[in-house]
């Protein structure tokens, strides 16, 4: 067997400072990681973590996500792909066109600002968000999300939601629990070997939605997930809660687990019904 001569003698640290000093002093001082749209807090998700968020139905969760997605791909050029098994493509874009343009949802031609419109699917046809729908099973979910890596260069994945994701080769996917530590498990690896961010949502009871968060009830917070989600908590990088802060029109957004130091706090957002659009307090959305 022939070896390399750089494989044997391996690489000296003084080839591999340049380019993390370079990585380093390209990065904004406000933002680090991927932005996905809290305006002056820079908030931000990194790039080799799975992050599951923690959401009941009908809280907004697909807003989030959606505002997320156009706040990357438009506003800072990083393309993302985004799965949905519940809503069609069509759909899709038409609540990120709204959400972008400030429109009511759906679209009507009564009721409906075209110049304001015009723009946004300008801007949105000038961004890389790739949209998946239908239903998908963990096998093809990650020979997507591999492909769109190497051919389209996605940096950022959204997947709404978690629990919808087939798994065909365990004996207990029947139980929902044990699919999704599997699922969250895979993704998990997903995001580490592939360098790349994936945002996943996962489906909650009102319980968790209604709990005062603060840092002394963390522990209840943990014991409630693992009781109702499974073991999620050892499977991700962060876990974050999205629930109804202190109005109907707030939702916040906190992390109870993080990967990395940096303190990412609570994160408000306002859920605007006339154009569903769910965007973080702070944001200036052209």
């Amino acid at each position: 067997m022939l070896w390399n001569k750089k494989l044997l003698e391996g690489d000296h640290v003084r080839d591999i400072v340049p380019g993390i000093m370079n990585v380093v002093q390209q990065k904004s001082p406000v933002v680090v990681g991927i932005p996905i749209g809290a305006g002056d807090t820079g908030f931000a998700v990194h790039r080799g973590e799975f992050t599951s968020v923690l959401a009941r139905s009908l809280a907004g969760s697909t807003s989030m996500l959606l505002t997320m997605a156009v706040h990357a791909a438009v506003r800072h050029d990083i393309p993302c792909a985004y799965f949905s098994i519940d809503l069609s493509k069509e759909t899709l874009v038409q609540r990120m066109l709204c959400l972008y343009a400030g429109q009511k949802f759906p679209l009507s031609p009564m009721d409906t600002d075209y110049p304001a419109l015009t723009a946004a699917a300008g801007a949105l046809s000038e961004g890389a968000v790739y949209i998946h729908d239908g239903h998908y099973d963990i096998e093809l979910v990650d020979k997507t999300i591999r492909n769109l890596v190497e051919a389209r260069k996605v940096q950022l994945i959204l997947l709404d939601t978690i629990d919808d994701v087939g798994l065909h080769d365990h004996p207990e996917a029947r139980f929902l629990r044990s699919k999704r530590d599997r699922v969250c498990a895979r993704l998990r690896m997903l995001a580490s070997s592939l360098n790349v961010a994936i945002i996943g949502v996962i489906r909650t009871s009102q319980m968790l939605d209604h709990m005062r968060v603060n840092q002394d009830l963390n522990q209840a917070l943990l014991t409630a997930i693992q009781k109702e989600a499974g073991d999620i908590y050892r499977f991700s990088d962060n876990v974050a809660l999205f629930y109804t802060g202190d109005s109907s029109e707030i939702r916040e957004l906190y992390f109870i687990k993080q990967k990395r130091t940096v303190a990412y706090n609570r994160s408000r957002l306002v859920l605007d019904t006339r154009s569903l659009r769910c965007s973080f307090i702070g944001e200036d959305w052209p």
